[in-house]
């Protein structure tokens, strides 16, 4: 429910998106002369970001790709970047603003020219045709992709931020000895089973979710600064009229697209830089995966200045690592070190452990 409160057995969960979307064009056909015609349009499309009708929405209180921009930035000059992120309510049902902005830029221009040659008897007369016979066609678009149903239907499946919560009890929690209750129909009540965590209500914005480390949680949600899509689009075409009735068409198609959508894990593994030596995590561990492919004895590997400076050996704490497949080594380091690699959750502390991956849809 809106204010946290459990929702009886069986109540299925019913979201209502909406969007509005509006399209205008002009266009126009200009003949030149017999032989050549021109066709111009522009369109322009509008849609409203999508949103919740009944209020049940939220998105984090940060846009999720300054914050993946914030943690790069970090990670370069050797500085974690673990704000955490609250949720708060989003959507004109709740006054808010939406998941995303609008997108008032989506000037579509189209443009398409038909120029059939006639050379007479000379030279060109007999490549390109004469008396009409060959026409060259060719035409550029510029199109925009509609956002509203993926993302409703994204929305819908897998984001579980702020009204959504699930509890399930581990595997092998009852056994023999442990024995669960008796199955007695598909209508059975579980919610007094043991290991199970109930909503306890007086659910209030903004949020934090609590802490998940085992399994590390996995969220869903948008970036809030989405674009829709743009394609461009053009063609190419050569027909050529032949003895015996025959036509011979040569076509070029093309395409490109840019800010199309794509999943990005917002909280990832950083590139934590050395300030030291200048060296990144990812060459560092890349030359003890080389070490490892050549089957370097462990007793052999030197140092390398990125985990000696990030690691002295000098402190008391142990750490075992085991790189991959097989290459083990130990090395003394300081554990309030190692949060340079840690996926920050939602309302992580900056020194405590492995927390939230936050999987976000860029544009």
């Amino acid at each position: 429910m809106r204010d946290g409160s459990l929702q009886p057995a069986g109540t299925p969960q019913k979201r209502e998106f909406k969007t509005e979307e509006y399209d205008f064009y002009v266009q126009d056909i200009w003949k030149f002369s017999r032989n050549l015609t021109i066709t111009a349009g522009l369109r322009y499309g509008l849609s409203r970001p999508v949103y919740e009708a009944n209020g049940y929405e939220v998105k984090p209180n940060i846009s999720l790709s300054e914050y993946f921009e914030r943690r790069a930035a970090g990670a370069a000059i050797g500085a974690p970047y673990n704000r955490p992120i609250d949720l708060d309510l989003s959507g004109a049902a709740n006054g808010k603003s939406p998941l995303y902005h609008w997108d008032k830029n989506n000037f579509q221009p189209r443009f398409a020219v038909a120029w059939s040659p006639n050379f007479g008897k000379k030279t060109l007369g007999w490549l390109l045709g004469k008396n009409n016979e060959s026409v060259f066609r060719g035409g550029f678009a510029v199109t925009n992709d509609y956002l509203a149903s993926i993302l409703a239907s994204r929305y819908e499946q897998q984001s579980t931020l702020g009204f959504t919560q699930s509890s399930q009890i581990p595997r092998n929690f009852y056994n023999l000895i442990n024995v669960g209750p008796a199955f007695t129909g598909f209508n059975q009540t579980v919610r007094d089973l043991r290991n199970l965590a109930l909503p306890v209500g007086n659910l209030t914005f903004p949020l934090q979710p609590p802490n998940q480390n085992r399994p590390t949680a996995i969220e869903f949600g948008f970036d809030e600064n989405l674009v829709a899509p743009i394609n461009y689009s053009w063609n190419l075409t050569y027909e050529r009229a032949v003895p015996r009735g025959l036509i011979v068409s040569v076509s070029y198609l093309g395409r490109k697209a840019r800010n199309l959508l794509q999943s990005r894990d917002a909280a990832a593994i950083a590139d934590f830089v050395d300030t030291e030596s200048g060296m990144d995590w990812n060459t560092a561990a890349t030359q003890l995966e080389i070490l490892r492919q050549q089957g370097t004895p462990v007793s052999q590997i030197r140092q390398i200045p990125y985990f000696v400076n990030l690691f002295p050996a000098d402190l008391s704490a142990r750490l075992n690592f085991r790189l991959l497949r097989g290459l083990e080594f130990n090395r003394k380091i300081r554990l309030s070190r190692l949060n340079f690699y840690r996926s920050p959750k939602i309302g992580d502390a900056p020194d405590d452990g492995f927390q939230l991956h936050f999987l976000a849809l860029f544009g």
